[in-house]
């Protein structure tokens, strides 16, 4: 079924305009964003900044101990783990094993890179049970590492909690959708619908492709398409912007990530068009995309 983001979003307008008067930070939600390797810190700078102002209470991040100043200085709000090197594997379970736990959110992938390293922590973290997890979302290099290693998501059985409902949240661009299924560019281009419904259903996960329009397939089989982007967005750190606010965004809605990802793609869609507007679209960087989005929710919250 076809689902409209007018109406998702008239669904939780009181939810978007207010905040809970009584609500302490960790009622909108701990989040540990997994990533940021050496060289990449900005990747995870921007998913936890994003992450803030979109709604979440506190961020924690688990990454290499290169960047734990970079990120202290770029967002003081935010705290930071350092993550063991995979030769020492018990200390990267114990390590890891506490901020899990500590977790109501999980972004894994923004700038995570592809070596030992993450490939051992994302290891550690598919092998975790999650289900008590609000929302767990995989990008990036979390994807390209699932394509390598032959994870099978729906095989792993510890991030759904209903049989048609999910706290997995993937969201791949569509070089990294042909990497997870198989499919050429052209054929996920043709039907993109297709090929994001097709594997939400099998692998039990929500999907959000991101391309020039978006589709964000559920396990249910409910597609919603985005329309709100503009070319704005066409550049680096871009998606890890995007992560952060899809996160928040379900924060914001108290655990709902079918909504919450609906909502947060449309928002970080609407956020790159306004940016561009106010800077020029070849001008937007990616932290402008954050900066837009108060007057995104704004201009949601007058429908």
């Amino acid at each position: 079924m076809r689902m409209k983001v007018g109406s998702v979003i008239k669904k939780h307008i009181e939810e978007l305009e207010n905040r809970d008067f009584d609500a302490c930070k960790s009622d909108y939600g701990k989040l540990l964003i997994i990533g940021g390797s050496v060289g990449m810190a900005g990747a995870a700078y921007l998913s936890g900044y994003a992450a803030y102002r979109a709604g979440i209470g506190m961020v924690r991040y688990y990454g290499p101990e290169e960047n734990r100043a970079i990120l202290q200085m770029l967002l003081p709000e935010a705290m930071y783990s350092v993550s063991i090197q995979p030769e020492k594997s018990s200390g990267v379970r114990a390590c890891l094993a506490d901020d899990i736990k500590w977790a109501d959110y999980i972004i894994c992938g923004p700038g995570l890179s592809r070596s030992p390293q993450a490939k051992c922590v994302l290891k550690e973290l598919l092998s975790t049970d999650l289900r008590d997890k609000k929302s767990v979302l995989l990008d990036a290099d979390a994807l390209n590492i699932i394509s390598e290693e032959g994870y099978d998501l729906g095989s792993e059985g510890v991030f759904f909690y209903e049989k048609e409902k999910t706290n997995l949240i993937i969201t791949p661009h569509v070089g990294e959708m042909k990497r997870l299924t198989g499919l050429s560019i052209e054929e996920i281009k043709a039907k993109p619908k297709t090929a994001a419904l097709d594997y939400a259903v099998k692998h039990h996960c929500i999907v959000v492709l991101k391309d020039s329009v978006t589709y964000v397939a559920t396990p249910g089989g409910d597609v919603t398409v985005i329309e709100s982007g503009s070319s704005a967005l066409s550049k680096a750190g871009s998606g890890d912007v995007l992560t952060g606010i899809i996160t928040g965004t379900v924060a914001m809605l108290h655990g709902n990530t079918e909504d919450g990802a609906v909502i947060g793609t449309h928002l970080h869609g609407l956020s790159g068009t306004l940016a561009g507007e106010q800077l020029g679209e070849h001008c937007v960087l990616a932290r402008n995309i954050v900066e837009a989005l108060p007057d995104a929710l704004d201009i949601i919250g007058e429908r």
